[in-house]
């Protein structure tokens, strides 16, 4: 449980104030969150739990401890690398990641608008106004 609970307050979501991986994956996400921040958390769910059973295993058949923060830095990066690999919608840096992972959602949202903004832009009449506009959050 102490993994979860580094993980918790990585994303700032608190404590975990549950005993079940099932109460971990049905009830808990980031708060007042894009829908973009829920996926990259869906992805934080699976990637720790491949490796706590990873880190399990190897405990029960090769003897080996690893840390909880050793543990929170695997899931750190491997999911960090789950989402930027496989994905040409998440463009973030680590950095980012790494000090406010719920953060690099809205981020992705916000690209995804000024792109759109700017495409739509780029068919009109009054480009400037347009692009003026999608800036400011007036167009769309």
């Amino acid at each position: 449980m102490e993994v979860w609970v580094r993980i918790f307050n990585w994303w700032g979501l608190g404590n975990v104030s549950t005993l079940s991986i099932y109460d971990i994956f049905k009830s808990y996400s980031p708060l007042d969150s894009s829908n973009n921040s829920i996926i990259l958390w869906h992805v934080v769910k699976w990637a720790s739990s491949y490796l706590i059973w990873k880190y399990r295993n190897h405990k029960v058949f090769r003897n080996k401890v690893a840390s909880s923060p050793n543990v929170l830095n695997e899931i750190q990066s491997t999911s960090y690398e789950w989402i930027t690999r496989r994905s040409k919608k998440y463009k973030f840096d680590w950095n980012q990641w790494f000090t406010n992972p719920s953060f690099c959602g809205y981020m992705t949202a916000a690209r995804m608008v000024s792109d759109n903004c700017f495409q739509f832009c780029f068919g009109s009449v009054s480009r400037i106004w347009c692009l003026g506009a999608c800036y400011f959050g007036l167009a769309m």
